[in-house]
């Protein structure tokens, strides 16, 4: 009878190990296996998610002339001297003389965060085609530029020998330039 109620005892710690040793070992693998689960299927998610990140910046790259022009029309950096350096310099190319480079201000445009706008006031003289050609070159300047008023005032007539009269004006600019 000893050896029975000794196999029953063992039988019995046996299970009593197993059930308060082994089972809870059994519940942290299983949990522990759960977790290993989801973090794959995280992963698996984020490597698509990187996958679908490559194939946007593939598709952004057949822009990226058009991203560098606008990138050039808006400057990086509100810089006024070269600005005005601009103006001379076009003014000049396309026949007007700057008589004033007056007032300039620079501040955000409205309804848009990050976007700066510099207002330029200037002067200059010369003819209607001149002002034609100065508003044309600001026009396909790479620099996105605003006329915002143009004052035209009759100042005199130029008369030459052997050509035709040409009319001279006094013109007062306004203009808003962006940058960020």
């Amino acid at each position: 009878m000893s050896k029975s109620l000794i196999g029953i005892f063992l039988l019995i710690g046996i299970l009593g190990i197993g059930l308060f040793i082994l089972w809870p070992r059994y519940q942290e693998a299983k949990a522990f296996q759960e977790k290993v689960s989801e973090r794959q299927t995280e992963l698996a998610y984020r490597e698509q998610y990187v996958i679908s990140l490559d194939e946007a910046e593939k598709s952004l790259e057949r822009y990226k002339e058009e991203f560098s022009k606008v990138n050039s029309a808006i400057a990086a950096k509100p810089d006024v001297p070269s600005m005005f350096n601009f103006l001379e310099r076009s003014s000049f190319q396309n026949g007007l003389i700057i008589k004033n480079l007056g007032s300039f201000s620079l501040g955000p445009v409205l309804g848009k965060e990050k976007l700066n706008a510099i207002v330029l006031n200037f002067s200059t003289s010369g003819s209607y085609s001149s002002l034609k050609n100065f508003l044309h070159t600001l026009e396909k300047s790479s620099r996105l530029i605003d006329v915002e008023t143009v004052s035209l005032a009759s100042e005199s007539v130029k008369e030459e020998p052997g050509v035709a009269k040409e009319s001279l004006y006094s013109l007062s600019f306004r203009i808003k330039v962006y940058s960020y």
